[in-house]
């Protein structure tokens, strides 16, 4: 084994003496530099065999290499922790609308926006609800042609709020359809313009 994945034997030897005495083992992630010099990322899982007799005979290894996906994995963080530094210093809210998840991902300046934020229930019943009335005719066409266009939409609209404060935003919004032709989610962007 040490062979195959050098300086693995730390990480291995406990596991692989609890296999050998009849355990299976699994480590769910490690990551190692093969021979090749090329850095891995790996899940490992030992399972003893038996004899006839019922002794055990030896292990069956099996290595399934999850380096594309831990890679991915961290640069969707990075990207994340770039988009919540960004939000902060910019004043921007972005918001993730999943509908097959039924749930919102919110990061930056909420609150300088809604004075309550609409929830899933609301957007879901309604996807302008955010819009003030007296834009809502207007950004409704837009969007629409936006979606036959296959395009991102981008708008200045007031926002609605309970409070009756006139909130200006700069929006762009990014949506996906289902093979359904309904929303299965959407990306909005909202900049506050007011001033």
């Amino acid at each position: 084994f040490g062979e195959v994945f050098p300086n693995s034997e730390a990480t291995f030897a406990g596991g692989l003496a609890r296999a050998l005495a009849g355990k299976p083992v699994r480590v769910d992630a490690f990551w190692t530099t093969l021979p090749s010099g090329r850095r891995v990322c790996l899940r490992c899982e030992a399972t003893p065999w038996r004899r006839a007799d019922g002794g055990i005979g030896g292990l069956l290894l099996f290595v399934f290499d999850l380096t594309p996906m831990q890679e991915a994995l961290e640069r969707s963080r990075n990207v994340e922790r770039r988009l919540k530094i960004a939000t902060s210093i910019a004043d921007v809210h972005v918001f993730e609308v999943d509908y097959a998840t039924q749930m919102i991902t919110r990061d930056g300046a909420e609150n300088t926006f809604f004075d309550d934020p609409p929830t899933f229930e609301m957007i879901a019943a309604d996807p302008f609800c955010g819009v003030h009335e007296k834009d809502r005719e207007r950004i409704m066409r837009e969007v629409l042609e936006a979606a036959d266009q296959g395009r991102t939409h981008s708008s200045e609209y007031r926002v609605r709020r309970t409070d009756d404060k006139e909130i200006w935003a700069f929006s762009a919004v990014d949506f996906d359809l289902a093979a359904d032709g309904q929303l299965s989610n959407a990306v909005f962007a909202l900049q506050n313009v007011t001033r």
